[in-house]
C-alpha cells in the first residue's frame, strides 16, 4: 500500500444524530459557560429519549480520541475523510459561524485532539450531565490559522507582497513558541521580516509557512510501517485536525494545485499526476449532475420562448445539442 493510500485510510467517527450548540463548562477548571458543539444524541428529545455517554475513565480528556468514548446509542460512523483531496481549503475557507462550523461536523466529525475536552451540560432540568464537546473559540481559531496559512501560501507563490505581508505576522505568531521552527529559521540563515525586495518576501513566506506547520503537526502525528517494501514509515494523524494540517503540509511540500468544482464546490487536487489540469469536476458523479442540470436549464429557457442560439450561448454549448436536450427522444418503433 502506497503512502497516498494509507492517508486515504485514514478514518474518523462521525454522529449519526448530528451535532449541536449548547451552553456548558469544562469537567476541569471554572471557566464560565461557554458555547460548545456536542454530538447531537446528547440533546434532550432529538431521538425521543436523552442519551448520555458512557462514563469517561479519565478526569479530564487531554487529548481525545475515538476509541475513548462510546456512546449508548446512535453509535458513530466510519469516514474517510482525506479521500476529499482538497478537504483542508474547504475548512481553510469555512465561515466562522455556529451554523458553518456545525454543518462542517455534521459532514466531518470532530476536529479531535486537544480541541476535545470532557463537560458538563446543564439541559435546565437537573443536575448536569457528562459529556465531550468542543468550544466555538477553539474553531474558530483553527480555521483562522489555516485561512492565513493558505493565503500566505497561495500569495507566495504569485510572488504578492502586499498579501504576504498580510498573512507573514500571523504565520510568525503560530510557531513563535516551536524551538523546531526557530531551529528551521536558523538552519536556513532568513530573517523574517515584513519588508524587502520580492525574493526576500517569498522566502520569508516559503520559511515562515513550514515552521508554522512543523508547529502544528507537532503531537498530531505518528508513524506507522506500510505493507509495501518501498514504504517503510508513514505519518498518520490521530485526529482530523491532525489531518488537515497534514494535509495542507503535503500540499506545501509537493506544491500541489487544486481548484473548486463546478457542481459542488469542494476543492480537488489537479496536479498532473493526479487530474488534468484542465478537469472542472472533483467527480464522475458531479459531471453527470452538471450535464442533467443544464439539459434542465436549456428546457426552462425554452419554455419561456428564449431563442436557441442564445440558450446555446448562455450553456456554451451549440445549437444542435440543445435542440437535442429540449426535444422529447422517439421511441423506437
Amino acid at each position: 500500500m502506497s503512502k497516498r493510500e494509507l492517508m486515504d485510510a485514514f478514518t474518523w467517527p462521525v454522529s449519526r444524530a448530528g451535532h449541536a450548540w449548547v451552553q456548558a463548562v469544562p469537567v476541569s477548571g471554572a471557566d464560565l459557560p461557554q458555547r460548545y458543539l456536542i454530538d447531537g444524541s446528547l440533546v434532550i428529545g432529538n431521538t425521543g429519549q436523552e442519551l448520555a455517554p458512557i462514563e469517561p475513565t479519565f478526569e479530564t480528556i487531554g487529548h481525545w480520541s475515538p476509541s475513548e468514548t462510546e456512546f449508548v446509542n446512535d453509535a458513530p460512523f466510519k469516514r474517510r475523510p482525506l479521500e476529499e483531496s482538497g478537504l483542508f481549503l474547504r475548512f481553510a475557507y469555512l465561515k466562522a459561524t455556529e451554523e458553518a462550523i456545525a454543518s462542517f461536523a455534521d459532514d466531518y466529525g470532530f476536529l479531535g485532539g486537544p480541541v476535545t475536552v470532557a463537560l458538563l451540560i446543564d439541559h435546565g432540568c437537573g443536575s448536569p450531565e457528562s459529556g465531550i464537546g468542543e468550544g466555538f473559540a477553539n474553531w474558530a481559531a483553527e480555521i483562522d490559522d489555516m485561512h492565513a496559512l493558505v493565503e500566505l501560501w497561495k500569495a507566495g507563490l504569485a510572488g504578492e507582497p502586499e498579501i504576504i505581508n498580510r498573512y507573514l505576522q500571523k504565520a510568525m505568531e503560530v510557531w513563535r513558541t516551536s524551538t523546531t521552527a526557530e531551529d528551521l529559521m536558523l538552519r536556513h540563515g532568513i530573517r523574517i521580516r515584513a519588508a524587502g525586495t520580492i525574493q526576500q518576501l517569498r522566502e520569508a513566506a516559503e520559511i515562515s509557512l513550514k515552521a508554522a506547520l512543523e508547529r502544528k503537526l507537532c503531537g498530531r502525528l505518528s508513524l506507522i510501517f506500510s505493507a509495501s517494501s518501498t514504504d517503510a514509515l508513514v505519518p498518520q494523524p490521530d485526529s482530523l485536525l491532525g489531518a488537515l494540517w497534514l494535509q495542507l503540509a503535503q500540499a506545501v511540500a509537493k506544491s500541489k494545485q487544486y481548484r473548486q468544482c463546478e457542481s459542488c464546490t469542494k476543492w480537488f487536487e489537479i496536479s498532473p499526476q493526479v487530474a488534468r489540469t484542465n478537469r472542472v469536476f472533483c467527480s464522475t458523479a458531479c459531471r453527470s449532475r452538471a450535464y442533467r442540470q443544464r439539459q434542465e436549464e436549456a428546457r426552462r429557457l425554452n419554455s419561456q420562448g428564449v431563442p436557441l442560439d442564445q440558450v446555446a450561448r448562455e450553456l456554451q454549448s451549440d445549437v444542435e445539442t440543445v435542440i437535442g436536450w429540449i426535444r422529447p427522444k422517439t421511441p423506437p418503433h
